[in-house]
């Protein structure tokens, strides 16, 4: 029961105005970022990511259920000026929804105060600095609450405001209205910790881990089960509501354009690349100043007559005969290889740098994902089927 004998400037019930509290989520200490929405640009995507550590606060506007929202931006437009605000965290991520009713609030609610402090430390039950209007009718806004996230998706918090009055020297308060509030946010995968492929040192993947440019060769056609596996899973939509990140992955990968243009099936040696794009088959083959008798024409590699093999030949050391780049006798030419790829030396599915640069190439088939259900999450739904390589009469 309310005393209003004993709280200053609250006559009666009328005093005691409905109000609907706004919620505020951003990433600590900027306001530039709101994480109840969902961002698409690669730099805001990282901004919201997780780790992360996110400050919660509220706004209070007048009472009502629809999308309308009229803020009580000071004292004047507020049925009294006198009511002051406070909330607390029950849960910062209620996954399994098990704080649903006023009931369940009352059933955790702590009975000691060794229970509190237990809670406090989890970060809960914690009474942010109360807000309202001081004299002058100015806005005193409540402190936000702060956490940390280690994990991306969909974190559901749940928490619990209040509006309460005072007596006139503010050494006695009194609960007026209480509301218990459900607040979503999203918090995405951080490009740090992103699927990678296994042989880098990261988790197993379910779709091509390709958050960044890199050199590909070939690359995935859109008729691969790959590719229509994909858009099966997306068109599908077995994903929950809060399986959002979930369904980001499939999203993303289906307008993955970092997995290069399949150019057929093809019988490839060796892949060399350069810091210069000035090399052509002409200056590989140290050919290039190769003129004909009358010192008028060019004979290029092509020229099968001139370059019969016996009377003309290329010279022997040039990079194209040779194996590995380091084995040739042009310096410039060899500090200019960034990268050599001999396709048939493979180990498990990588291929090593023999240019010395330690890169690595990684081997990719075809394979198909699939979700069958809301509640299974998203896998791989057959092996994959790697470029054969280091086989005779077969292409590498």
């Amino acid at each position: 029961m309310i005393n209003y004998n004993s709280l200053s400037g609250i006559d009666g019930a009328d005093d005691i105005y409905d109000f609907r509290p706004i919620s505020e989520i951003t990433i600590k200490n900027t306001q530039d970022y709101d994480l109840q929405t969902y961002y698409s640009n690669d730099i805001d995507k990282y901004m919201t990511s997780s780790p992360n550590a996110v400050e919660l606060s509220f706004s209070i506007a007048e009472f009502s259920l629809g999308e309308n929202i009229t803020y009580y931006a000071d004292s004047t437009n507020t049925p009294t000026g006198d009511i002051k605000y406070a909330f607390f965290v029950l849960n910062w991520d209620d996954e399994i929804n098990s704080i649903k009713t006023w009931d369940d609030i009352l059933d955790s609610w702590p009975t000691s105060t060794s229970k509190l402090l237990s809670l406090q430390d989890n970060n809960t039950f914690i009474l942010s600095t109360p807000s309202g209007w001081t004299a002058d009718g100015a806005f005193i806004t409540n402190t936000s609450l702060t956490h940390n996230y280690q994990s991306p998706g969909i974190k559901t918090i749940k928490s619990v405001m209040f509006s309460y009055g005072a007596n006139a020297d503010g050494t006695k308060l009194q609960a007026l209205r209480w509301k218990f509030i459900t607040t979503r946010i999203f918090l995405g995968n951080n490009k740090a910790i992103l699927e990678d492929f296994s042989d880098l040192g990261g988790a197993d993947f379910t779709v091509i881990p390709w958050p960044e440019t890199s050199p590909i060769i070939s690359g995935i056609s859109k008729e691969s089960k790959y590719y229509e596996s994909v858009e099966n899973t997306l068109f599908k939509n077995k994903f929950l509501e809060t399986d959002v990140l979930g369904e980001s992955i499939v999203f993303n990968a289906l307008n993955n354009d970092e997995t290069g243009d399949y150019i057929g099936d093809i019988d490839l040696e060796q892949v060399r690349f350069f810091s210069t794009g000035s090399y052509d088959m002409s200056v590989l083959l140290q050919i290039e100043n190769e003129i004909a008798p009358d010192g008028t024409n060019f004979y290029p590699y092509t020229n099968k007559q001139y370059w019969d093999g016996e009377t003309n030949t290329f010279p022997l050391k040039n990079s194209v005969g040779e194996i590995f780049i380091n084995d040739i006798d042009d310096f410039e030419l060899k500090m200019n290889c960034v990268l050599e790829f001999n396709l048939g030396d493979v180990e498990d599915t990588f291929i090593i740098d023999s240019s010395g640069n330690g890169n690595k190439g990684i081997l990719i088939g075809d394979y198909s994902i699939n979700k069958t259900s809301d509640h299974i999450p998203l896998a791989r739904d057959s092996a994959m089927t790697l470029p054969i390589t280091g086989e005779e009469d077969k292409a590498i």
